[in-house]
């Protein structure tokens, strides 16, 4: 288990912003959105988080760097990184934090793959980060033959 997350498979959890909206059935349990309402939180808004929690991956990039080892970040377990209606600055500012930090791995996952080509940095296109991971979530075989 993380550190700061009870993902299993995670050191850390980082949601550089909340909400999302459903795009196929795999969304109908999403436990994010469940998340959202014991919150009082209208889970289709996007949110951008605290800068306080921003400022989190650099803290840890440097422990990991210092204990040599590489620590995974689950990023926007409560949001979809590559939602439509989330701002692109934010993304673009994430996405800077992710290219700076790399003393972590960045597991990224998505049920919109399409859109990923067009959100991330050009270069990345390019030159693909190797601590960035990207994750289509499909919920069954006719959401995976859609994207």
């Amino acid at each position: 288990m993380g550190a700061d997350t009870k993902i299993e498979w995670s050191t850390h959890t980082m949601n550089f912003w909340t909400g999302c909206q459903k795009v196929s059935p795999a969304c109908d349990n999403c436990y994010a959105e469940s998340w959202a309402k014991r919150a009082g939180r209208d889970f289709s808004q996007r949110q951008i988080t605290s800068a306080f929690l921003w400022k989190q991956p650099e803290k840890w990039n440097r422990a990991a760097q210092k204990a040599g080892k590489r620590d995974a970040v689950f990023t926007n377990s409560l949001a979809d990184f590559f939602d439509n209606q989330a701002h692109q600055a934010w993304r673009d500012s994430a996405c800077e934090i992710m290219e700076a930090c790399g003393h972590l791995d960045w597991q990224v996952l998505t049920k919109r793959p399409q859109n990923v080509p067009r959100m991330v940095p050009m270069t990345w296109m390019e030159q693909w980060p190797a601590h960035v991971w990207i994750g289509a979530s499909a919920g069954d075989h006719k959401e995976l033959e859609r994207n």
